[in-house]
């Protein structure tokens, strides 16, 4: 089983292809079960931020056992050629927000897996490249992930001066990466561009404005790639 974790119902475009099998409530959490194809997958609404995300994907790993965790939904931009509504498929996440430098540690270092990277399932990047590496508005690259929104330039240039250059910034894949590398679990994000790098733009509105749009092209890419890894 591959179970899929998004903050938000609405970045879930992609299950009018799936059907539906049953609702498991487990907890707070409603946990639905569909059928993509061949592929059985389990998806579930995190909420926004790490704790949240590192919540719900722990969750799903203890009553699911699912042997891939794909991390979806929206992003903003961290790289002026990564515009609105490009899709993102994830090479490795960086926590920009986790800093225990002044115990001898790097910056961004999971304390306990001893990486700033991390890398994301090889297999699953694979398939992405071979269906998508031709594709205009797809891009792969590292993704950024920490409880706080990037919007400024200055912060962005900071950011990726400190962890090289990044596709994205959100605020819960590092937490399903983490959760799943302790739990020796793979792992895979696709972000869906919902807002751009330009400082003048409303932000908010962009973002509302582009979350369907941006949530069903991740939503494509997403289902051509589980479509290629069969039983995974």
């Amino acid at each position: 089983m591959i179970a899929v974790i998004a903050s938000m119902e609405s970045e879930f475009q992609f299950l009018d292809r799936a059907e539906h099998v049953c609702d498991d409530s487990i907890g707070r959490y409603t946990f639905r079960r569909w059928m993509l194809g061949d592929t059985p997958i389990v998806t579930g609404v995190c909420g926004t931020g790490k704790v949240a995300a590192a919540v719900c994907t722990q969750k799903m790993i203890d009553e699911y056992a699912p042997s891939l965790v794909v991390s979806i939904g929206t992003a903003g931009s961290m790289d002026p050629s990564v515009r609105s509504n490009t899709v993102v498929v994830a090479e490795d996440i960086v926590q920009h927000d986790f800093d225990a430098s002044p115990f001898g540690y790097r910056r961004g270092e999971q304390c306990e897996l001893g990486v700033v990277e991390m890398k994301c399932s090889a297999r699953f990047l694979e398939l992405a490249r071979e269906k998508y590496s031709s594709y205009s508005n797809v891009t792969f690259g590292r993704v950024l992930s920490g409880d706080r929104v990037i919007v400024l330039r200055e912060d962005k240039a900071e950011l990726n001066r400190a962890f090289g250059p990044s596709a994205c910034c959100e605020m819960e894949c590092a937490a399903v990466a983490e959760c799943c590398l302790l739990n020796g679990v793979e792992f895979a994000v696709v972000k869906g561009i919902s807002d751009g790098d330009s400082d003048e733009t409303d932000r908010e509105a962009e973002f509302r404005s582009n979350i369907v749009s941006a949530s069903a092209g991740l939503g494509d890419v997403l289902c051509g790639i589980l479509s290629e890894l069969g039983a995974f």
